[in-house]
């Protein structure tokens, strides 16, 4: 409801808190979006390695659009992957 605003005044931050404590139980496509504030800076600053650890594990959980965000993390130079992890993220994704 908080992220559709059906009926009710969207707050982006009640909207974060719920992601936030779902990602945090494991919920596995809300690792995804909790990826997307951290990517996007939205309400919190921007930080490519969570956002990349978060894609990861909702990555390897089964989430598509997680493993189409790594694939651009393997991609291109986000600044938080070292040549080697790049190297090992393309071979992952092959597996994934």
């Amino acid at each position: 409801m908080y992220e559709l605003e059906k009926g009710l005044i969207k707050d982006e931050v009640k909207v974060f808190d719920y992601y936030r404590q779902a990602a945090e139980k494991g919920c596995i496509n809300v690792k995804y979006k909790v990826g997307n504030y951290f990517f996007d800076g939205i309400i919190v600053d921007v930080n490519k390695e969570k956002a990349y650890n978060l894609y990861r594990e909702a990555a390897e959980g089964g989430n598509c659009d997680a493993k189409n965000c790594l694939a651009l993390f393997y991609k291109q130079d986000e600044g938080c992957l070292d040549y080697n992890e790049r190297l090992e993220g393309k071979e992952n994704l092959k597996i994934l």
